[in-house]
């Protein structure tokens, strides 16, 4: 189990670049499009190329993120919670998100 871990740890390092990468794409291409329009000849097609982009920076991204658990809580709502009705909620977090996860991979296929 620890050696799928290992392996789950590395893939989502090399995802997370790769999004890294598409954001600092997109900054850039912004940046040029918004230079060039200024001098009249804008970059077409400018907004498509970020929309794609910032699907590949948020799909990317996200189990590095999650296995960070770097998700911004409510710290106000779950400090007056006991430990109990913490792992209730985190539980409850967990698996909305499996669910909502599993929808927006049916709709991608």
């Amino acid at each position: 189990m620890e050696r799928l871990f290992g392996v789950l740890l590395k893939v989502s390092r090399i995802l997370s670049y790769i999004g890294g990468a598409a954001l600092t794409f997109m900054m850039l291409i912004t940046v040029a499009d918004v230079v060039l329009r200024a001098g009249g000849r804008p970059i077409l097609g400018v907004y498509e190329i970020v929309a794609l982009s910032l699907a590949i920076v948020i799909g990317f991204t996200i189990p590095k993120v999650s296995l960070d658990r770097g998700h911004v809580y409510m710290e106000v709502v779950l400090d007056r919670l006991s430990e109990r009705n913490k792992a209730i909620l985190n539980s409850l977090t967990r698996i909305l998100c499996v669910l909502l996860f599993a929808m927006v991979g049916y709709n991608l296929s």
